[in-house]
């Protein structure tokens, strides 16, 4: 068993479940799995907020958006950075990055129902 390390988080099965245990941060590992390099946060929050609202992204209204940004920014990022799955210096880029090892979290993911692919615009 692999000591739990930077390189090792502990993705125990206690800790995958506190982890997917909300829909934003579900959300926030499909939208960056699913797409290369880094996304600005505000882009995430509306992707999020129109993944969990089964909408279109341009039928997302600022305020949801930005409700949704503030959870992302305040709780749901830094539980994912904790956890040493993403990258995220709101002092700098502001930009959120996958970092991490998502794998192990796959099948839990994909059990609930959720999609791994870009949310489409269409």
């Amino acid at each position: 068993m692999n000591p739990v390390t930077e390189d090792h988080p502990d993705l125990s099965p206690d800790r995958i479940y506190e982890i997917l245990g909300h829909a934003y941060r579900r959300q926030t590992l499909c939208v960056l799995h699913s797409r290369p390099g880094a996304v600005d946060l505000e882009e995430l929050a509306t992707l999020v907020a129109a993944r969990c609202r089964d909408e279109p992204i341009a039928e997302i209204e600022d305020g949801e958006r930005d409700a949704v940004l503030v959870e992302l920014h305040h709780n749901h990022v830094p539980r994912l950075r904790s956890a040493g799955l993403v990258a995220y210096d709101p002092g700098a880029s502001g930009a959120v990055e996958l970092v991490g090892d998502v794998e192990p979290l796959l099948p839990t993911l994909r059990s609930g129902g959720e999609e791994l692919r870009e949310y489409r615009v269409d």
